[in-house]
């Protein structure tokens, strides 16, 4: 395995086990408290999504910062600190700023390679949506008092990996050398491409939460559900390296909108739509990097804002319909795949 591949799967592995700690305190400490929604929704995704753009912008002008290191030190600051008196706004807070802090630096380890490969952002992205998936279900067995013993040995086994990136650390010349992938089109100017990308990461995002998914409960949902997100995360820079950028996602949006309208006479087609969905990731972040070559981790950093305004709006109409949830969400994909198609090349 050549040293890049080695460093993408330690920092895929620590993507995993950043959010599976931050996940697992949301789940294990937040739920059921006072100020519940406040704390989850604007504390932090607030931090860990909103101001991931920030923390991008700031380590592209210090690429000195070793900003891995940080996070791991904000988000385990931050987990003991939760069991604190009074501490767990200010605990959530800053495992959210270490989490936006360790995807910056996820992301130059899968954009700043010397090579033209889509598929390292992708498999670097697919390691946290199984940590969120598994976070959660490990603290709701926490709050149940499955797990209360053994909470020492979860905070250990997510600090092993800190130990990997101290042995394999980025260099300030790692963060600042850029690759340029070369999948836009020359059909829009460098802003109009921007915003048209972030309002595909928007709907996609939306969809993702408006789209039905039928599965079992406990520990066995938990897995299909995360192993559904995280295999279309992962292969989506293999299939867009493969078969070209604007091919792969438009044919995979758009698959995915069929798969959604179908899912309401087969329910099971649900967990496939949201499967194929996920196929654009890579491509998205690869994208908004070109857009903005010189300052990577700022573009790394708005698909996640553009993610978090969507969570917002879907805490507004939630409340919709199964039928009306499906129909807008095959709309918004459609409206994605068209994007993807005039902004891309393949």
């Amino acid at each position: 395995m050549s040293n890049k591949n080695l460093k993408l799967a330690v920092y895929t592995l620590c993507h995993f086990t950043t959010d599976f700690i931050c996940v697992f305190t949301l789940f294990s400490r937040v739920v059921g408290s006072s100020m519940e929604g406040f704390i989850w929704v604007i504390v932090y995704h607030g931090t860990a999504f909103g101001l991931q753009a920030l923390a991008g912008a700031f380590i592209d002008k210090h690429p000195s910062v070793p900003c891995g290191i940080a996070a791991y030190a904000l988000i385990t600051l931050g987990f003991i600190s939760s069991f604190a008196p009074g501490m767990l706004i200010p605990a959530v807070a800053l495992m959210g700023l270490g989490n936006a802090l360790y995807h910056i630096e996820g992301g130059y380890v899968c954009l700043h390679r010397g090579e033209k490969r889509i598929a390292p952002g992708g498999i670097f992205v697919g390691g946290g949506a199984l940590g969120v998936g598994l976070g959660g279900y490990m603290g709701k067995l926490y709050r149940s008092a499955v797990l209360a013993e053994d909470l020492p040995f979860l905070l250990l086994f997510c600090l092993m990996p800190l130990a990997l990136m101290l042995v394999f650390p980025l260099s300030s010349a790692e963060r600042s050398d850029v690759t340029v992938f070369g999948i836009l089109s020359d059909k829009c100017t460098n802003a109009a491409a921007t915003a048209l990308m972030l309002i595909s990461v928007f709907v996609r995002g939306l969809a993702g939460y408006l789209i039905p998914v039928k599965i079992p409960q406990g520990l066995a949902g938990t897995l299909i559900l995360s192993v559904a997100v995280t295999a279309g995360k992962m292969l989506s820079g293999i299939l867009a390296d493969r078969y070209g950028a604007r091919r792969s996602t438009v044919i995979c949006q758009t698959a995915a909108a069929a798969t959604a309208v179908s899912s309401f006479f087969v329910p099971a087609l649900g967990l496939l739509s949201v499967f194929c969905l996920n196929l654009a990731m890579g491509v998205t972040l690869v994208a908004l990097s070109d857009l903005s070559p010189g300052t990577s981790g700022f573009a790394f950093g708005l698909s996640p804002m553009a993610l978090y305004a969507a969570y917002i709006v879907y805490g507004i109409i939630g409340g919709v319909g199964p039928l009306a949830g499906i129909l807008s969400a095959a709309a918004a994909l459609i409206s994605s795949a068209l994007i993807c198609f005039t902004v891309l090349k393949d």
